[in-house]
């Protein structure tokens, strides 16, 4: 069938996404929006640099352009102030942005420009209004610090403000941030106006200009909790730790711990968020008992068109349990309504499903979903501290909704926080945690599946099981232990068996497996949008935290439908997202990839993104199950949490991805749940996501993850616990031909079945039968052409170049000539991983001042700039020591400026690593 991506719908929906996902918090003195037929000043440096995202796998998306803030309000037609818009650009190119260097080596913030009272007094002489832009990115490898210039704001930023404020009658904020920062500013210099205006993908400064000139009204709503501090948050105690972080919390996380303890501590509370107009929420009728169905009126009431989200929480008997006195069970997003217009929503909830999980036996019986007795008062409203209520639902008795089985329950002692009832108040107590009485050994040992006898070839090709001639089974029986080890590895990152610069192929990834016509499947670094290393442009999507702020499962399902096209046509099958992780406290980098501090609103947005990938026969990856919620050594930092809290805030969202999603690729984490890195975990992968949850698809590991047995140490060529547990994919290799990494020796000594290898095979063979790449074999795949794009650049296997390096290599460059804001890009085959010093030779004719800058990208990630002045026409070198640690390795020089004529780069070997596949990970801390 022929389908057509159009680039415009896709900028417009993202743009459309960029806009209601802006939460505005303040708008005092008619700030906003601004009036078209006034000058505005901007201030901060990262009005000339937009975040459109984090950095690392969440971000690394290269794009043809970026509309920034200033780009945008332009044009919208307003009239910025462009003196002073001068002064920056002068400033910014005697000071260049610092990009940093290595694997999440960029800088959280950037150096600010200093600004005199003069220019600030010059610039409020043309103009009433002042725009600040503060700018934060965020990513892997490296939490959030509380400190200057991270979590607060420098001595420079807030001079900038303080003089602003001065001089200006009206000062509008912008926070282009990744997550919650501090916001004690609001107190400081009392700005008229402040929005969140979070990371939008390459069309940010569209969707965000819209929202200032009032095209549209902010509808963005808060996903956390804004306290005052960064200490108030209640998992603040253990948040950070290098070895162990206990979750004293437990379930009481952002507006669940607020909204029972500490009200008082809340600056903004979730899903708080203004708009240009007002609304006036009504509930008009509840029906059904176990089922019910909420419906409700929105009235605008104000003088702007805009939308409003109506927000359903519930507040259960304390009973035995204890409970907070909110959770988010329900919300839908109304229309764009006109002045005096009304829309009516429904929102249906099953009771079973805001069940509370019972691992204790306190309620009723140990490990199940109970509903006790008593009543569940639901509050409706545009925000968990406003809403009201509106039912009372009375349960006479306590009801087990499922049983379940212990599964990943802590194996050390510690101490929880508990809601209790005492003199007739709520109050915190502290309660022991259950902790695990499980034989996780014989639980598996109990589980294994029957052995499908070996037959050898047979002659049976995959597509003769997609056609219903032969069955799965029957496949599976040809293939030999080899070819059983190889299955359950990815390669790459780079494979070229398939897309060039993508994260890894899948399936068929040994010459043996695609003689049984196994496609080799691609998946490929989200979500916000597709990494290709290679140098191919790609769209970049907002940032997680914005997608959850917009409230809109439908515009997101919208969104990731014209993602799915793109996918397609780049012949990827897994985009590595969403992100599902709970922002469990403001100071985790990653936060900006993860949706919210709620496990629901994360889990129906994840949904919402996987419906529409579904749509177009592509899919995502949930990540990072579960419990990665700090950056700070996360390979190795024990995530020590109960039964309870795992289910009902961590799994929760990836639970319900499952059932309303349908999601069927998950991948695991880097780190260890309760003593047991989860790339191993049978109880995470099989009891609870397969047994209890029903998934049918396959799961995968993080690249290059420990997997450990429980008691040994972490190892990353530990596969057979991985296939043990029933996560399917090693994620990745450098060659899925070679070293099985023990998994003959586990077949020998028993510690490893074979027909546990075989469900690893029809799990992935399962999910690739049902794929694109398949479907390309099949002859049955979409023919989509994309329409309305003007950098509609793409590359072919044959477009990049691979070069065989061994010790030494010398690359002749000639007749690649510096394009500013072009890209070059070649591939190498590494066969001695290391460090390596290269050199680049290049010339130019320009004068002897000029500054030509070159940056050199190995893996999508910066590993030099190199500065060349005029050279006369002659040859000069510039040299670094770089790591190449991936067998297949995309480069890609960047280019700043005209003028460079490049003659060669020369690789030398300095000191050699054993093996691909032992030279990621970072040793413990």
């Amino acid at each position: 069938m022929k389908k057509t991506l159009d680039w415009k719908k896709y900028l417009d929906t993202a743009a459309q996404a960029v806009a209601e996902g802006i939460v505005m918090l303040k708008n005092d003195n008619n700030a906003l929006p601004l009036n078209k037929n006034e000058i505005v000043s901007v201030f901060g440096r990262i009005q000339l640099h937009y975040y459109k995202s984090g950095t690392g796998s969440g971000g690394m998306v290269n794009v043809s352009k970026v509309i920034d803030i200033i780009e945008g309000l332009t044009e919208a037609g307003i009239h910025l102030n462009t003196e002073l818009l001068e002064e920056y650009r002068k400033w910014d190119a005697e000071n260049p942005f610092e990009l940093g260097e290595g694997w999440g080596g960029e800088p959280w913030s950037q150096k600010e420009m200093p600004l005199s009272n003069e220019i600030v007094a010059n610039a409020s002489k043309n103009s009433n209004t002042a725009i600040v832009i503060i700018g934060r990115t965020a990513g892997e490898e490296q939490d959030a610090r509380l400190e200057a210039g991270s979590y607060l704001l420098t001595e420079t930023e807030k001079d900038m403000l303080k003089k602003v404020r001065e001089h200006f009658s009206k000062v509008v904020i912008l926070l282009n941030v990744g997550g919650l920062i501090d916001m004690s500013f609001v107190d400081e210099y009392s700005p008229d106006s402040v929005l969140y205006v979070w990371q939008g993908g390459m069309t940010g400064g569209t969707g965000t200009a819209a929202v200032l000139t009032g095209q549209a009204s902010p509808s963005g709503k808060l996903p956390d909790t804004i306290a005052y501090t960064v200490e108030d948050y209640p998992s603040s105690s253990c948040f950070g730790d290098n070895e162990r972080n206990f979750y004293r919390e437990d379930i009481y996380v952002g507006y669940r711990w607020f909204e029972t303890f500490a009200k008082e501590k809340v600056r903004y509370p979730f899903g708080f968020g203004l708009s240009y107009t007002t609304f006036d929420i009504k509930a008009l009728s509840v029906t059904g008992t176990n089922e019910l169905t909420f419906k409700f009126t929105v009235k605008n009431t104000g003088s702007f068109s805009g939308k409003e989200v109506v927000q359903l929480y519930v507040d259960k008997p304390q009973g035995k349990l204890g409970q907070p006195l909110r959770q988010l069970c329900g919300y839908s997003k109304t229309k764009e309504l006109k002045p005096g217009e009304t829309d009516e929503l429904s929102i249906t909830i099953n009771m079973s499903d805001i069940a509370s999980y019972d691992d204790s036996g306190a309620a009723s019986q140990s490990d199940c979903w109970v509903l006790e007795a008593g009543d569940y008062v639901f509050y409706a409203g545009s925000d968990v501290r406003s809403a009201e209520a509106v039912h009372t639902e009375t349960l006479a008795a306590t009801i087990i909704v499922k049983q379940c089985v212990q599964a990943m329950a802590p194996v050390l002692p510690f101490k929880r926080i508990k809601a209790s009832v005492y003199n007739g108040k709520l109050i915190q107590t502290e309660e022991e945690t259950p902790i695990s009485k499980i034989d996780e050994a014989k639980r598996r040992t109990d589980a294994l599946p029957a052995e499908i006898p070996q037959t050898g070839d047979n002659d049976i090709k995959l597509a003769d099981v997609c056609s219903g001639k032969n069955t799965i089974d029957e496949f599976i029986a040809q293939l030999s232990d080899t070819d059983l080890a190889s299955i359950i590895r990815g390669e790459g990152m780079g494979s070229p068996r398939v897309t060039p610069g993508t994260a890894s192929a899948f399936g068929g990834v040994t010459d043996s497996l695609q003689s049984f016509g196994i496609p080799a499947a691609c998946c490929d670094d989200g979500p916000s949008g597709m990494r290709l290393d290679c140098g191919t442009k790609a769209f970049s999507l907002p940032n997680g935290t914005m997608i959850a702020s917009t409230f809109n499962q439908e515009l997101i399902t919208e969104l990731f439908a014209y993602m799915g096209l793109e996918m397609a046509v780049n012949k990827v099958e897994c985009l590595l997202g969403p992100g599902m992780n709970i922002h469990r406290h403001p100071l985790n980098g990653r936060n900006f990839e993860y949706f919210s501090e709620d496990p629901f609103l994360t889990g129906t947005m994840a949904a919402a993104e996987l419906q529409g990938l579904h749509s177009l026969g592509v899919t995502g990856t949930i990540k990072h199950f579960c419990c990665n919620n700090q950056e700070t050594n996360r390979h190795y930092t024990d995530q020590v949490v109960s039964g309870r809290a795992l289910r009902e805030i961590y799994l929760k969202g990836f639970e319900i991805a499952v059932k309303q999603g349908n999601a069927d690729s998950i991948m695991t984490t880097y780190g260890p749940v309760n003593g047991l890195w989860t790339a191993g975990n049978f109880d995470l992968n099989t009891t609870i996501l397969r047994e209890d949850w029903g998934f049918t698809g396959f799961t995968m590991t993080d690249w290059w993850a420990n997997v450990s047995v429980r008691g040994s140490a972490p190892s990353r060529d530990l596969y057979a616990p991985m296939a043990a547990a029933q996560n399917d994919v090693y994620m990745v290799c450098s060659d899925c031909s070679t070293n099985d990494s023990g998994i003959n020796k586990a077949l020998a000594s028993g510690a490893l079945t074979r027909a546990e290898l075989q469900r690893n095979a029809k799990n992935i063979l399962s999910f690739i039968m049902k794929s694109n790449a398949m479907k390309r074999i099949l002859g049955t795949a979409d023919e989509v052409t994309i329409i309305n794009r003007d950098d509609n650049e793409t590359f072919s296997d044959e477009d990049v170049i691979f070069y065989d390096l061994s010790d030494e290599l010398k690359i002749d460059l000639k007749g690649v000539t510096s394009v500013k804001g072009q890209v070059y890009s070649f591939a190498l085959n590494v066969l001695q991983p290391g460090f390596y010093d290269i050199t680049i030779t290049a010339s130019s004719n320009q004068s002897e001042v000029a500054q030509i800058p070159l940056t050199l990208f190995l893996m999508g990630t910066p590993c030099g700039t190199f500065t060349w002045n005029g050279t006369g026409g002659k040859p000069v070198s510039f040299s670094s020591n770089v790591p190449l640690f991936s067998r297949f390795t995309a480069a890609r020089f960047y280019f700043a400026q005209n003028g460079l004529d490049l003659e060669s780069i020369e690789f030398r070997l300095t000191k050699p690593i054993n093996s691909f596949d032992t030279a990621f990970i970072p040793e413990e801390k």
